[in-house]
């Protein structure tokens, strides 16, 4: 991904779609890290199809999740495993941003990297969009427990402020 940024959503999306069926949610840390470096609309599709997927693991269900939470509110250092916990700070008060200090430097000693990368541009409505698919899987009683909290969660958050032209 560093040495073609441009390229960063369309792998992480594949890389996504892959994990569908993994249960080892250190690999979906390791798989999904960086997607909150990205801003793309090729990685919005594939947390949308992995979220919504019935037949995807329920780890990657949530890991899907926490990828649609950083397509509306970029940059909240959350893990996988809070996903399914209460949020250390009120959603609606804490900000880390694109450009505060998450976001100051790149997540790696040296990057020369742009970062954030900007990639496909989203769809006009993309934070409806996972406001909504979130909300039927959080009202869903057939959907499983842990995915249900970790949709709820991606609607605690707030859209960036940031990304209001984006």
């Amino acid at each position: 991904m560093r040495a073609c940024p441009a390229r960063a959503g369309q792998l992480l999306a594949d890389l996504l779609r892959k994990s569908r069926a993994t249960v080892d949610t250190a690999q979906l840390e390791r798989n999904t890290w960086l997607t909150q470096y990205v801003h793309d609309a090729n990685l919005l599709a594939a947390g949308l199809d992995v979220a919504g997927d019935r037949t995807a693991s329920q780890e990657a269900r949530w890991a899907a999740l926490r990828v649609l939470l950083w397509s509306k509110a970029p940059a909240h250092p959350i893990s996988l495993q809070a996903m399914l916990e209460e949020p250390e700070c009120d959603p609606r008060r804490c900000r880390s941003t694109y450009t505060g200090h998450f976001f100051s430097s790149g997540p790696f000693p040296g990057d020369t990297t742009n970062w954030p990368v900007f990639g496909m541009v989203m769809p006009a409505g993309y934070v409806a969009r996972i406001d909504s698919v979130s909300r039927l899987l959080a009202d869903d009683p057939g959907t499983p427990p842990a995915v249900r909290r970790a949709a709820e969660m991606v609607l605690l958050f707030p859209p960036g402020r940031e990304l209001g032209s984006r």
